[in-house]
C-alpha cells in the first residue's frame, strides 16, 4: 500500500473520527452578550471545552440568523423556538440555556394600564425592538398596532411621548434617564425560553453539543 495513502488513512480514522480539528464556526446576535454577559459566557465556556475548534462572530441580532440559517455558521447562540418556522434550515439542540421574564412597561402618567386584564390591552400601541424575535412571534400578533423601534432608548422614548403605550422588557434594558418616567407591570408578563440552533449541515456536532450543555445548564 502507498505509504502516504495509508498514512492519510490514519490522520482521517484519527482526526475525523474523534473531532479534535474539526471547525465549528459560532454566530450570535450583539445583543445577547450585551444583555446577559455572564449567561453568555456560561455558553461560551462550554463551547471552549469541546473538542472542537471554535470561532465565535458577533453580528447585529438579524443578519446573524439569516447568516446562521444560509450556513455560514455551525451554531447560533440564544435564540427562540418559535424561529425554525421560518428558519427552516436550523436544527434546536434541546438543552434550554437561559430563561427571562419580562413585563409590561408603560409610562407613569399611564400606570392605570397595569390593573387592565389581558385582552383589554391588545387594542392599544405596543412598541418592540427590531431583530428581537419574541415581539413579532408572541406579542405583535396580539395586538392591533405597534411599532418596531431601532433599540430599547427608543422603544421606551416612544412611550414617553405617548406614540405607544406599552412595551415589554426589563428594567436594566432602560437607560437611568428613562427609568423614573416608567412603571413595570407585575401582573402581565412574558416568559421566554432560549434555546441554541445547530444548521443542518453541522448535525454531527448535536450529540456532542447536547451532552456538554447537559452537565453545565442541567445541574
Amino acid at each position: 500500500m502507498n505509504t502516504r495513502y495509508f498514512n492519510n488513512l490514519l490522520i482521517l480514522a484519527f482526526v475525523g473520527a474523534d473531532g479534535f480539528t474539526q471547525e465549528l464556526p459560532v454566530v450570535v446576535g450583539q445583543t445577547y452578550p450585551q444583555l446577559f454577559p455572564s449567561n453568555y459566557q456560561r455558553v461560551v465556556n462550554v463551547l471552549e471545552a469541546i473538542p472542537y475548534k471554535i470561532t465565535i462572530t458577533i453580528l447585529p441580532d438579524k443578519r446573524a440568523l439569516v447568516a446562521a440559517n444560509s450556513g455560514d455558521y455551525a451554531l447560533l447562540l440564544h435564540r427562540q423556538p418559535s424561529i425554525t418556522k421560518i428558519y427552516k434550515d436550523l436544527v434546536k439542540l434541546e438543552i434550554k440555556v437561559n430563561e427571562l421574564t419580562l413585563h409590561m412597561v408603560t409610562a407613569k402618567e399611564t400606570k392605570y394600564l397595569c390593573s387592565m386584564p389581558e385582552k383589554s390591552l391588545y387594542s392599544l400601541t405596543v412598541v418592540g425592538v427590531i431583530g428581537n424575535q419574541f415581539f413579532e412571534d408572541l406579542v405583535y400578533p396580539k395586538f392591533t398596532q405597534y411599532f418596531d423601534a431601532q433599540n430599547a432608548e427608543s422603544a421606551i422614548q416612544m412611550i414617553v411621548r405617548g406614540r405607544a403605550q406599552i412595551s415589554y422588557g426589563l428594567p436594566h434594558y432602560i437607560p437611568k434617564h428613562l427609568l423614573e418616567k416608567m412603571v413595570f407591570c407585575p401582573d402581565h408578563k412574558l416568559t421566554l425560553s432560549f434555546y441554541n440552533f445547530l444548521h443542518k449541515d453541522y448535525i454531527w456536532a448535536k450529540d456532542t453539543l447536547e451532552m456538554a450543555y447537559q452537565k453545565s445548564f442541567r445541574k
